[in-house]
């Protein structure tokens, strides 16, 4: 046997060597090592107690998911998913600068896999990073907020919610940070009361919205409910009061809009029939104002609102200096009354005039069938006689004398 074994022995050696080698080769053709990375592998949070012991919350800063390489055969690396790793972060372990050391473990070992036979490396991130606060309690209000326009005729009236208020809890930053819960709720097209069950989302001071696994919540949802009210168009009311400066007057008032459309349960609804609004006050002025008018629901008896929330009324008056102008009247212009059949009235004169207080804007309108002028000649005793003339002040004036005219009846 010695001989036999020894006959050719570095032949033989060199046979076995090219066999491991070939088999080495062969064996990484069919099944070669390769390397893959999984991303956004995220890292569970373990013994949390630890702070909520000692009344303290965490904030994650870093680390809240990971990158893994893998090193492995093929076989084997090509048959794993994100999913298959478990990274975890013992809070137990929280260093002196708030930091954690993250373990990945492969979780799936079934079939002819072995998670021993791959090389797990971590990426730039291997610790998770906690910014450490101590824990505050508060109470966050519900907002409800409304999409869309119900039916016509209707307006969103009463808007409440159940709870109201909910408690929250969390990092002293976060929780000064909550200034309300908003829920949204569709009522296009509704002319029925709405009832729902809404998710609260958390918002801050600037209208953001906060998300953070941190806040303690244990309201997930509230009940909400809109009442649908009809709406109504009613008048506005409105004049001037006190006195303008001496020898000027108000020879315009106006204001727009004179309606306004206000919605209300149906009981009130019914017994609201205009709105009456303070006077403009004029008092000493002597030239033309203008005031807008911005009124909100406060305007309205409670349980009342206006749709559009707010409504803008502007109100002018002008105002000018007096002045006296003569102004004719014509005779043939004066109505006579209580003539008989067969009678008629003759006037002494063609034209008569008087005198009148009104302001510059208005003299061009002041002519002598303004004033309505008429006379009633069962004043006249006999068949002639003078006869006051009944005058009708127009507006933006004023007659300032009386006339009397000369008739005869024949």
């Amino acid at each position: 046997m010695k001989i036999k074994i020894s006959d050719n022995f570095g032949t033989k050696v060199l046979s076995l060597a090219i066999a491991l080698i070939l088999w080495f080769i062969i064996g990484n053709v069919n099944d070669p090592v390769v390397t893959k990375s999984f991303s956004d592998i995220p890292v569970q949070v373990i013994n949390e107690d630890v702070l909520e012991s000692i009344n303290k919350v965490y904030e994650v800063t870093e680390g809240d998911t990971v990158t893994v390489t893998v090193r492995g055969k093929k076989s084997i690396v090509n048959d794993l998913q994100a999913d298959d790793f478990t990274a975890v972060a013992d809070l137990s372990k929280l260093s002196i600068v708030n930091a954690v050391p993250i373990d990945v473990t492969i979780s799936k070992n079934t079939g002819q896999f072995n998670a021993s036979q791959l090389d797990i490396t971590m990426g730039r991130i291997n610790t998770l990073k906690v910014r450490i606060e101590d824990r505050e309690e508060t109470m966050v209000p519900v907002t409800i907020e409304t999409i869309g326009t119900p039916a016509n005729g209707y307006a969103i009236g009463s808007k409440t919610s159940s709870p109201n208020m909910v408690e929250v809890s969390g990092s002293e930053t976060l929780v000064k940070r909550l200034k309300e819960i908003k829920v949204q709720v569709d009522v296009s097209g509704a002319s029925k009361d709405i009832s729902t069950r809404q998710s609260v989302k958390f918002y801050d001071q600037n209208g953001d919205q906060v998300e953070s696994s941190t806040i303690d919540c244990e309201t997930a949802a509230v009940d909400v409910k809109i009442e649908l009210w009809r709406t109504k168009e009613i008048s506005v009311v409105m004049s001037t009061t006190g006195k303008v400066k001496n020898g000027y007057g108000i020879s315009a008032f106006e204001y727009e809009p004179k309606t306004v459309v206000i919605a209300a349960p149906d009981d009130k609804l019914e017994t609201i029939t205009e709105l009456r609004l303070d006077d403009l006050d004029v008092s000493g002025k002597e030239e033309s104002m203008e005031q807008t008018i911005t009124l909100d629901n406060t305007a309205l008896p409670n349980g009342v609102i206006f749709p559009s929330s707010t409504v803008d009324i502007v109100a002018r008056a002008v105002i000018e200096k007096k002045v006296t102008r003569e102004v004719r009247i014509i005779a043939a212009d004066i109505t006579v009354k209580g003539l008989e059949e067969g009678q008629k009235a003759v006037f002494d004169q063609k034209s008569y005039v008087i005198h009148v207080d009104s302001y510059q804007s208005k003299l061009s309108t002041l002519e002598s069938e303004a004033f309505e002028p008429y006379i009633n000649v069962d004043e006249i005793d006999e068949e002639s006689g003078k006869v006051q003339v009944h005058l009708t002040n127009p507006s933006g004036a004023t007659v300032t004398t009386s006339l009397t005219v000369e008739v005869t009846i024949k």
